[in-house]
């Protein structure tokens, strides 16, 4: 009877959400209930209910197959007629539903249901899978003009059905069947608006079967023709098929490939990732290669000015067929059949319009080519007979390529290696400056394709920097060639010499990296560029000096640095050009961001009182704040950190003192950040920063141990005591300590959150901020707060106890001071009212987190008040009226241990009568 109940409850809950979960569009959907209208119950919550009742009957479901146990010993628990029910159900189940994340766990019990049948004792159970796979054939053909890009379960159906014939002739039946269907000739869409496309649910299917793990075995003799059958989809009309088709096909790939990302823009120095004698097991892959790779008309280099919008679509479905062969290319390298067509083919899509697939060939062919060849290509490549900026584009970005392989091994002999691209033979193989010359006029100056000639300077850029990793002696002679050759001639510009001393140090490298970076936009306008993505050519050269820029300046601080080279880093024209730069992408952004701790703290060193130094450093402040917020990147917040690191290393390794001067408050305030982060490797970064500060500064009069390593926890109060006594008088650490007092979040007076905003004056009143705190979540799922470390009250308790220690009275009289008095005092008196109103307990209103920390806050600040006797009288009114409604209404017991200790201190107070008299404000 139980079992019989499971099954019937199961089947209640299927009929009571499937209206829910089969429609195509669920999100959009709009119910007419005015019951879930009063509850305040969007569509989406309707569908996350529908969801999670489902997944939890088909657990039950799952449970009650798996846990096989019966009445008496051999006889199983669950015979035909559930098996039937059970199966029929899921079925029904994945054949209906259109929500993916539902039918991922209906599909593991209709699995298992199926191996239970094939391993039932009676033949009926053992038909049952047999039935279900010809139903889901029929299903296949029904759908057929209900197509979703997954084919919603019906895959998952198949992949059910055949886990219990692994190595069984029904298996081979199915792949089959599904061979068949997928092969099938797609009808004419000029003929039929609609055409019914049952290839695409076949298609999908086969692609599943290919990627699961339990079919390794019984699908390897499928591989070929599967590769054939998504080869042919690929040039197809219709997009459906050529989605489909490709998805099958990356997914034999990635089955070749051992699980690698078929699209990875990260390809290995060498090939060889496919199995062993791919090109023998497979034999008609070379075959298919060259069928993908063909060379159509309508690629667009055979029509004579083709629309843009039809050479668009064109690209798009060339990219479609021509990536995956050349990732098994990448992969495998060159086939012994066909060899030199697809070589031909290889070249041919280098020169294509589409930058993607340029890229992608010049890749390709740099991995194809041989460790001894490498030289004898790169030549080739650098020959003056390019038919287009295109082409030209293509040959460089493998250059490129060609010469990371060879930098790619750290021995003595790579740095030559690096040079290749100016040897001479008549100069027996050595570098030659001819040869290097007549490069430059041909690819810069001569060049007028910015595109292309940033795709060089990324070449001379690679070199120069493989040749300072390697600490080359040719790192120095190379410099001073880019030196004379390109920041002195190039397009006509005229820079100083920077340094007169020899270039053997990276230091040189860098000064011309900064060179560049100056004057790298003052060059002559260029003519029309190959088509690509949205381009701006200067600010790609400049990105490319950037990023050497940005690693060299890392070295180069890490060294002895001259006295020259300082008082360049220092340079107004350095710090503007380098906080002007701009940035790709967020890496760069990240380095540029690492070396600009360093580039200030060189600065900051010569000379602290500089007022340009001064906006510059704001503005870095300012980058910092906004780098460690909580709701940016790890990697960036990790910049940010090594940001702060990099300053006072500088200072450090530059200044006379034993003790260095103090820092800049923001400096301060971003380092106390790090060790309140949510990831633990920035407050451990943070922790060391602060004790390696901490070892070289006196805190309190006395000389702290030279050689600190705290935890975050515990470096917190030493760091805050450091600060305190540095800027204990100061107008800007009182207003920072006041703001993240009573919860805003904020830097050098930059508010980041609605708090700060919301009100009309300096702070948001305490009724609006109690309001939201008290106002009850209805989400369905409650959004994670971004920094789960952080301990709101005691992060307040420690801003409150700075500002008792603080003792300037120009801070104690601002306009900001004033506002932390009314709003403590209203606030307090907010509390009285709501306690008396509305009873308390252990699971009551103060239980709420943004409650009891909003109490604590103003509890704190009433503690500050004190503390420097303003409003004592009133403040000591209000907490007593508290205390007694609290006890009263059963008040959380931690907020009434922080109002008698208080109550408490100003008694003593009161005694001692240390002060003459208490100021209301």
């Amino acid at each position: 009877m139980l079992k019989k109940r499971i099954t019937s409850s199961c089947a209640g809950v299927w009929e009571a959400i499937k209206e829910t979960l089969c429609l195509d569009s669920p999100e959009g959907h709009q119910t007419n209930d005015t019951d879930e209208d009063d509850l305040n119950i969007g569509m989406k919550d309707t569908l996350s209910f529908a969801w999670r009742a489902l997944k939890e009957s088909s657990l039950l479901l799952y449970a009650l197959l798996q846990v096989d146990i019966g009445f008496q010993q051999d006889e199983p628990s669950l015979g035909h007629e559930d098996f039937e029910a059970i199966g029929w159900l899921t079925f029904t189940q994945l054949a209906e539903l259109r929500h993916r994340g539902a039918f991922s766990t209906v599909a593991r019990t209709f699995s298992l249901c199926c191996t239970k049948c094939v391993q039932a004792k009676d033949s009926e159970s053992n038909r049952l899978p047999e039935k279900w796979y010809k139903n889901t054939l029929s299903c296949i053909q029904q759908n057929a003009l209900a197509l979703t890009r997954r084919s919603a379960g019906l895959p998952a159906m198949i992949t059910g059905i055949l886990s219990a014939y692994v190595g069984d002739t029904f298996f081979d039946k199915a792949v089959l069947d599904l061979e068949e269907i997928a092969s099938m000739p797609v009808p004419d869409t000029s003929e039929v608006e609609e055409p019914r496309l049952p290839q695409v649910h076949a298609l999908n299917a086969l692609k599943d079967i290919f990627a699961d793990s339990r079919f390794g075995s019984s699908t390897e003799p499928y591989v070929a023709d599967g590769l054939d059958i998504a080869a042919a989809c690929l040039d197809g009309k219709i997009w459906a098929i050529r989605n489909s088709g490709l998805m099958l096909f990356n997914s034999l790939i990635r089955r070749l490939n051992g699980g690698s990302d078929v699209n990875s823009p990260r390809l290995p120095n060498t090939h060889g990732l496919l199995s062993t004698g791919a090109y023998e097991r497979f034999p008609n892959l070379p075959g298919l290669i060259v069928k993908l790779l063909r060379v159509d008309d309508v690629d667009g280099r055979r029509n004579t000015q083709p629309a843009l919008q039809k050479m668009s679509v064109s690209l798009d479905t060339t990219a479609q067929r021509v990536f995956p062969a050349l990732e098994i290319l990448a992969r495998s390298g060159l086939p012994g059949v066909h060899r030199m067509s697809i070589v031909d083919l290889i070249h041919y899509h280098m020169q294509s319009p589409s930058w993607s697939i340029r890229e992608k060939a010049a890749n390709t062919l740099a991995l194809t080519v041989k460790e001894q060849d490498i030289a004898l290509e790169i030549d080739k490549f650098l020959q003056p007979d390019w038919p287009s900026q295109n082409a030209l584009h293509g040959r460089l970005l493998c250059v490129r390529r060609l010469v990371s392989r060879l930098g790619a091994t750290g021995d003595s002999t790579s740095s030559l290696r690096l040079l290749v691209l100016f040897r001479s033979d008549e100069d027996g193989g050595k570098f030659s400056l001819a040869k290097f010359v007549m490069h430059l006029q041909v690819f810069l100056v001569n060049n007028c394709c910015a595109i292309t000639a940033a795709a060089y300077l990324n070449i001379l850029s690679d070199i120069l920097e493989a040749l300072v990793q390697r600490k080359s002696r040719f790192a120095g002679y190379y410099g001073l060639i880019l030196q004379k050759h390109i920041f002195n001639e190039w397009r006509g510009t005229d820079i100083d010499q920077p340094l007169g001393r020899p270039a053997s140090k990276p230091a040189l490298s860098l000064e011309l990296l900064q060179q560049f970076i100056s004057n790298v936009g003052r060059g002559t306008e260029v003519e029309d560029s190959p088509a690509s993505p949205s381009f701006n050519p200067i600010l790609s050269l400049q990105s490319t000096a950037l990023e050497r820029c940005a690693a060299l300046i890392k070295r180069a601080c890490g060294g002895g640095l001259s006295s020259d080279l300082i008082d360049e880093l220092a340079s107004k024209r350095f710090l503007r050009s380098f906080q002007e730069m701009p940035y790709d992408n967020f890496n760069q952004a990240d380095e540029a961001l690492c070396a600009h701790g360093k580039l200030m703290g060189v600065a900051y060193a010569n000379d602290a009182q500089n007022e340009v130094l001064q906006k510059n450093l704001a503005a870095w402040i300012r980058s910092l704040a906004l780098a460690g917020d909580a709701h940016t990147e790890l990697s960036t917040r990790l910049a940010a950190a090594h940001s702060i690191e990099g300053f006072f290393h500088s200072i450090w390794k530059l200044s006379s003192k034993d003790t260095p001067s103090a820092a800049p408050l923001g400096v301060y305030l971003a380092l106390w950040n790090t060790l309140v982060d949510d990831d633990e490797d920035v407050r451990d970064l943070g922790a060391k920063i602060a004790s390696q500060l901490l070892s070289r500064t006196f805190i309190g009069g006395t000389e702290t141990n030279r050689h600190l390593s705290l935890s975050p926890p515990a470096t917190r109060p030493r760091l805050m005591q450091l600060i305190l006594d540095h800027y204990g008088q100061s107008s800007s650490l009182w207003n920072e300590a006041v703001l993240r007092l009573i919860g805003i979040s904020t830097f050098q007076g930059m508010p980041q959150n609605k708090t700060a905003a919301g009100g009309s004056g300096l702070i948001c009143p305490f009724s609006v901020i109690l309001e939201l705190a008290k106002t009850p979540d209805t989400a369905l799922f409650v959004e994670e707060k971004q920094n789960l470390y952080i301990d709101e009250v005691e992060e307040a308790r420690f801003w409150a106890n700075a500002l008792s220690e603080i003792s300037s009275t120009e801070s104690l009289a601002d306009m900001l001071s004033h506002a932390l008095a009314i709003w403590t005092t209203e606030g307090l008196a907010l509390l009285a009212s709501a306690i008396a109103e509305e009873q308390d307990g252990p699971f009551g209103w103060t239980s709420k987190p943004e409650v009891f920390a909003l109490g604590m806050r103003v509890i704190l600040a009433a503690k500050v008040l004190i503390s420097h006797e303003i409003k004592v009288n009133t403040c000591k009114i209000l907490l007593t009226d508290i205390l007694q409604k609290g006890l009263e209404g059963q008040l959380h017991h931690l907020w009434i241990a922080e109002i008698l200790e208080l109550l408490n201190t100003v008694e003593r107070l009161e005694n001692l009568v240390l002060r003459p008299s208490t100021r209301e404000n």
